[in-house]
């Protein structure tokens, strides 16, 4: 490990960093102009693993010369400076050119810290004071200059009181240049209060905090000054804060007004109800019933809590709100009193106490993060430490995590219940965030969030999907065969019981999606990435009879084979009319005989799932060409199909009866089979009006 300092580096000179930080961020301004939509390729090195503790007292100050090249400064805190606007990097960080206690400089990197759409140069304006925890220091291996890298924002933390800043050892005579700031040595509680007021109004709501912090020094049962910072909290999105300071102010006068209000605001944002309602109904009573806001607070609180104890849900409200902001507020988590978490041998997992129908609710959870398809562009970046690639929307939906649990024992808390899977990471106090810890947690937990309002089909891939992390639905275990299925209304996830369920019963998801591989395909994978072995109905059929594998695989070859010959150019409408279609026809008897539909046979017998791609294609072609009994025998197969692998109220087993029902010259009654099977699947919760939002492209269909 190399001292850093003059003595061992090759130091710039102030000049030089900011001549090389403006060409930066014109580089960058450039790409973002000619590339709007990209994310520049780049590699993601991060510093060695480290705990942090943000108690400061805890912990002692070092200076720029006193850090150690490529080591963390364990229990060491770095006081310092931003002396230009903070920009963004083609890596995703933050950068920004800082000074020291001692005024030397340097270059330094945050990661994680903000959302990828958020204006960077807001975050860290020149003079802006900064205090970095176990800070890490490294050669920039495009130019070798030296470079502090922040990978956790629980490792950086903003001081906005000048006077708060020199007695953590910053010199009191270099104090001067602060951005936007007017020191607070007003010595009477009112005068302290009123430029609070003033920062408040101008909208400085971190000023105004330290300006009514202040104030309560002198005055510390002022009930208006707990009611003013609370109020900046909730500008400020610190909604616990906001209701510390709101029960404060209404424990020292319950009749101040703004304070009742304040406190069910950060009720209602921090979603805990019950505990908001009697709260709402004594505003209501204070102010009066002709109050729009604590009217309105009152009946979403009573709607929210319909919603928590009997799983009552206004889909249509929902999905119009969902249309304005996907992130919806003011709705309740549900989970049926009949599933609890269960320890399963070294992990955990979610059964059912007592005996329930397919189609009973499960839960319905709001996620923990998400990143919406929007907010990120696609791209992959490589972790250099690990070797593992992680895609934009991951990396994004990481920090939003991370950002969440700074200071938030109970978000910390419920991230640090989910495993870590297959990845080494240390367990951790729950009051540290942990950044490894927190990206092999989404590694191994997240999900693909969808990117339409209203999405009921199990998973959605690619550049229309966002990602994100459901906590209660992270601890349901695999199996190729899954007991549920679940949609999206923005970002609440719903959960369904796709079979009837017995007592002890796990509820699960497939984690292979709606990919339809054969039986050893979908192995290798989960021993691969999951490093699990599936033992559910399909993957025992296949273990008690190797030889039904081997055939599998074996015709899982030929269609293969078949479908890529209709692939790309080939696949044209001259083609289709003058193609011959008996291989198709051979290869569809072939899985028939092989793997055949449920009756006579036991069920056990027809988890081959290779048929979902050769039936679609089939149904395409066939109905171009007028061969409905061909066409019609494609969709039987794909309707069973889709309903093993997903249950029978199914979106695609609809939509396969759908077409069936068309070809058959508007079979009524089937189509009406179908509804029924579909509204009953999803626990009622779907009424026959929101079929017409998923099956508008089909002719003629009056659901």
């Amino acid at each position: 490990m190399l001292p850093f300092g003059p003595s061992s580096v090759n130091f710039k000179r102030r000049d030089e960093l900011l001549e090389e930080h403006s060409m930066a961020m014109l580089q960058n301004r450039m790409h973002a102009m000619l590339t709007p939509n990209d994310v520049m390729s780049a590699t993601y090195t991060p510093a060695p693993h480290s705990r942090v503790s943000r108690d400061l007292s805890r912990l002692s100050l070092i200076t720029l010369s006193e850090m150690k090249i490529d080591a963390v400064n364990q229990d060491r805190y770095l006081l310092c400076r931003t002396i230009v606007p903070t920009g963004r990097s083609a890596s995703r960080s933050l950068f920004s050119v800082i000074e020291d206690v001692k005024s030397d400089t340097c270059n330094v990197a945050f990661y994680h810290l903000l959302p990828f759409l958020s204006n960077p140069m807001t975050e860290f304006p020149a003079g802006s004071l900064l205090v970095i925890i176990n800070p890490f220091i490294r050669f920039c291996r495009s130019n070798g200059t030296p470079i502090v890298r922040v990978d956790s924002p629980a490792m950086v933390m903003r001081i906005w009181d000048p006077e708060e800043f020199i007695k953590l050892g910053w010199p009191a005579d270099n104090i001067s240049p602060l951005a936007n700031f007017k020191s607070v040595t007003l010595s009477t509680s009112e005068a302290r209060k009123d430029l609070g007021n003033k920062y408040f109004a101008e909208k400085s709501f971190q000023l105004a905090v330290v300006c009514y912090t202040r104030a309560l020094e002198i005055d510390p049962d002022k009930v208006v000054l707990y009611s003013n910072r609370a109020a900046c909290y909730l500008e400020l999105k610190e909604y616990e804060k906001a209701y510390d300071d709101a029960k404060r102010g209404y424990e020292i006068d319950s009749t101040f007004t703004k304070c009742l209000v304040r406190l069910c605001k950060s009720l209602y944002h921090l979603r805990k109800f019950k505990e908001l309602l009697p709260y709402a109904e004594e505003a209501k009573k204070q102010i009066g019933p002709d109050d729009a806001v604590v009217n309105q607070l009152l009946q979403q609180t009573k709607i929210a809590i319909l919603e928590e104890t009997e799983g009552k849900y206004d889909l249509d409200q929902m999905i119009a709100e969902s249309n304005q902001n996907p992130r919806l507020e003011g709705h309740a988590d549900y989970v049926a009193p009949f599933i609890e978490v269960v320890p399963l041998g070294a992990s955990r997992g979610v059964v059912v106490r007592e005996a329930m129908p397919q189609g009973t609710l499960v839960c319905v959870v709001k996620a923990f993060s998400c990143i919406k398809p929007s907010e990120v562009p696609m791209a992959m970046m490589k972790d250099e430490r690990t070797g593992h690639m992680i895609d934009t929307r991951q990396y994004e939906a990481i920090g939003h995590s991370s950002r969440k649990m700074v200071d938030n024992y109970e978000a910390t808390k419920d991230i640090y219940s989910l495993s870590s899977g297959i990845y080494d990471v240390q367990a951790g106090s729950p009051h540290e965030v942990d950044v490894d810890r927190v990206a092999a947690i989404h590694n191994h937990n997240s999900f693909d969030w969808p990117a339409k309002p209203l999405i009921l089909i199990t998973n959605s891939n690619g550049d229309d999907s966002g990602s994100g992390l459901w906590i209660l639905p992270s601890l349901f275990n695999h199996s190729c065969v899954p007991s549920c299925i679940k949609w999206f209304v923005g970002d609440f996830m719903f959960v369904c019981l796709r079979e009837d369920v017995k007592p002890g019963d796990q509820l699960t998801f497939s984690f292979v999606g709606e990919e339809r591989n054969s039986y050893n395909d979908t192995k290798e994978y989960l021993q691969r990435v999951r490093k699990i072995d599936c033992h559910c109905r399909r993957c025992s059929y296949f273990h008690r009879h190797p030889e039904k594998a081997q055939i599998e695989k074996r015709l899982g070859a030929k269609i293969e084979k078949e479908l890529a010959s209709w692939r790309g150019p080939a696949f044209t409408s001259s083609a289709i009319l003058k193609r011959d279609l008996s291989p198709l026809e051979a290869l569809l008897a072939e899985l028939e005989k092989e793997f055949p539909y449920p009756q006579p046979a036991p069920p056990e017998s027809h988890f081959s799932m290779l048929g979902y791609d050769l039936t679609n294609l089939i149904t395409q072609v066939a109905t171009a060409r007028g061969a409905k009994p061909l066409a019609e025998r494609a969709i039987r197969r794909s309707r069973y199909e889709a309903a093993l692998i997903e249950g029978p109220g199914r979106v695609k087993d609809c939509f396969a009866a759908f077409t069936s029902a068309w070809l058959n010259h508007q079979d009524k009654k089937l189509i009406e089979q179908t509804i029924q099977s579909f509204l009953k699947a999803h626990g009622g919760l779907f009424k026959r009006h929101h079929l017409k939002k998923l099956f508008a492209p089909m002719p003629n269909i009056n659901a």
